[in-house]
């Protein structure tokens, strides 16, 4: 289990928030009720291997001493379009990958992993039907 560092959602009803989304600012997501709001969940720091959940949008390794793997949801358990953020804080993802793995049936990018392999780099999916597409 991971450690939540911080929460924050907000809604883009108004104009202000809606300018920024056409600039490209947002991440956006489809709510329920078919408004746009801002896709901003948690961040989880973690130090093990983990599995995704819909209250995360950045996944925040804090200990590559050994290569991680970060686990997507199913595809058909996240909203179209929604974005996760994982990414290496500690600085030793070139020794140690970060290992995004899709789960069975799934794709990243037409790949059932993807990997971070760059001190502090990250790796952004967004949803898209049937998977998810590196941005």
């Amino acid at each position: 289990m991971g450690h939540v560092r911080s929460y924050n959602e907000q809604s883009a009803g108004d104009y202000e928030n809606a300018s920024c989304i056409e600039r490209g600012f947002m991440p956006l997501q489809v709510s329920p009720d078919n408004s746009l709001r801002a896709a901003f969940g948690q961040v989880t720091e973690i130090f093990a291997d983990y599995s995704v959940t819909l209250d995360d949008f950045m996944i925040a390794s804090l200990s590559t001493v050994a290569p991680r793997t970060v686990t997507l949801l199913l595809a058909s358990e996240v909203p179209e379009g929604r974005v996760f953020i994982i990414k290496d804080e500690t600085g030793n993802a070139s020794i140690h990958n970060i290992t995004v793995a899709a789960q069975a049936g799934n794709n990243i990018d037409g790949a059932p992993t993807a990997v971070i392999n760059g001190n502090r780099g990250s790796l952004q999916v967004l949803k898209r039907p049937g998977g998810y597409a590196i941005i």
